[in-house]
């Protein structure tokens, strides 16, 4: 039995919620968007890296692993590397909204890490600090900037970012732990190596 939230359709038997998720109206959709944007990638993601580039010596590296289920492009600033530290800035933009989001992943280069193929394991994470440092707010101002002119984007409200959205689960993510961040964006704050 289903009842209606919105657009989005919840499960009453939270059991295997997962499973029967994938076989839902929402899951299709998203697999085909998926699917469309595999084969025919948005144009305008493209306009802004090199825009970027030309305009502002700003490169960045589009990240983007729709394979994987990820709901949104991810661009990746990966310029601040020392011998200690490893801190890219993340511009994730929707698949499913009108929104963007950033973030900072700070990697100690001390602490044993290894990659998993497509990211770096959960022992380092994001550090909201530097997103208000002005080493990085310069760089985060302009690539901002540009994803609202570019796309007429708006970022995600920072208040809603990790809040709960109960009764969902979505592949690794149990119910509990998904997030606004989750639904329109990926499973998890992570950058390529």
């Amino acid at each position: 039995m289903r009842r209606e939230r919105g657009n989005i359709n919840f499960l009453e038997n939270k059991k295997n919620i997962n499973a029967k998720y994938q076989e839902s109206v929402e899951a299709k959709k998203l697999k085909k968007l998926i699917r469309e944007q595999l084969n025919n990638p948005l144009d305008k993601i493209e306009a802004i890296i090199n825009s970027l580039v030309i305009n502002n010596g700003i490169k960045l590296i589009n990240a983007t692993n729709l394979t994987m289920g990820d709901r949104a492009y991810n661009l990746q600033f990966s310029r601040f590397l020392t011998n200690e530290k490893f801190q890219p800035i993340c511009f994730v933009i929707s698949l499913l909204a009108p929104y963007y989001y950033y973030y900072i992943i700070d990697i100690s280069m001390n602490n044993p890490f290894v990659p998993n193929g497509y990211k770096w394991e959960k022992n380092n994470g994001r550090n909201k600090e530097f997103e208000l440092d002005t080493k990085f707010k310069e760089i985060i101002n302009i690539v901002s900037k540009e994803i609202e002119a570019t796309l007429n984007y708006k970022k995600f409200p920072e208040k809603l970012i990790d809040k709960i959205i109960p009764d969902i689960s979505y592949q690794n993510i149990e119910i509990g732990n998904f997030t606004y961040f989750n639904a329109f964006f990926l499973n998890e704050y992570y950058c390529l190596g």
